[in-house]
């Protein structure tokens, strides 16, 4: 029987450093044969803050498990969306439809219930406070 972790985040100043810290997740992978899926994985390049908006910066070669991992804008962390543009409200939309979605859910479901039962179903399953430390 064995546990594994699936939100891992790695960070690094510099693609060297990003591939020093993936090489010991391969080494790691060997190790204890586990896999790291990088079909699964994403990643982001944040620019210097002072850095030319409108120049191109090329997206380094980074692999896990001699497979390539696909850059994004964009991409949901427990529960958040993180975005390149480091504004919240990528985030504020995502958290928004999801708890739309999931009100449309208990009314869809649960809409004949007495008033009382419906808060309850409310409180439990669309409050959600998972990574609201963040």
């Amino acid at each position: 029987m064995g546990a594994y972790a699936d939100d891992i985040v790695l960070m690094a100043p510099t693609a060297t450093a990003m591939r020093q810290l993936l090489a010991v997740c391969d080494e790691f992978a060997v190790k204890y044969d586990v896999m790291f899926n990088a079909s699964k994985s994403k990643c982001m390049l944040f620019r210097p803050r002072k850095a030319n908006k409108n120049a191109a910066m090329k997206t380094p070669d980074l692999s896990i498990g001699g497979n390539n991992i696909e850059f994004v804008e964009k991409w949901p962390h427990l529960g958040h969306m993180i975005s390149l543009n480091l504004s919240d409200d990528v985030d504020i939309n995502y958290r928004k439809q999801s708890l739309i979605g999931r009100i449309n859910t208990v009314l869809c479901r649960f809409g004949c219930l007495d008033p009382i039962v419906k808060n309850r179903l409310f409180q439990a399953y669309c409050s959600s406070h998972c990574g609201s430390e963040l």
